[in-house]
């Protein structure tokens, strides 16, 4: 019964923390958007999907500044950016993270990691 329990509990823990995560989104865009979290899970989303990720797919290290401006459009962070990608809408998102080049992604990092650095 105890392994049963866990994975419940597990599975809960990820779904609740889902939630905060989306919550916390919400929030940071409130300047921006208007909408509750379903609102925003249902129409803001999967708009944010194709325009925060789809390009670094597509287009590599050279769409991380328009995606890093877009971001910064709606006072969103780079655990927004991971949230919106675990929540994503494309049939194939459980994959994404792969299609964008290891060289696009450390380039985005450091761009988040350099960013406060230059606004400071």
């Amino acid at each position: 019964m105890s392994g049963l329990y866990s994975i419940i509990v597990a599975r809960w823990l990820g779904q609740n923390s889902k939630g905060h995560q989306l919550s916390d989104i919400q929030a940071r865009m409130r300047l921006k958007v208007s909408g509750d979290e379903v609102e925003i899970r249902q129409s803001y989303v999967p708009v944010l999907f194709l325009h925060l990720v789809k390009p670094l797919v597509a287009d590599g290290s050279d769409a991380a500044d328009d995606v890093i401006e877009r971001m910064d459009e709606y006072n969103l962070t780079r655990e927004d950016w991971d949230t919106i990608v675990e929540l994503g809408v494309d049939e194939d998102k459980d994959d994404v993270l792969k299609r964008i080049p290891a060289a696009t992604k450390t380039a985005f990092t450091k761009w988040w990691i350099v960013l406060p650095l230059l606004s400071s």
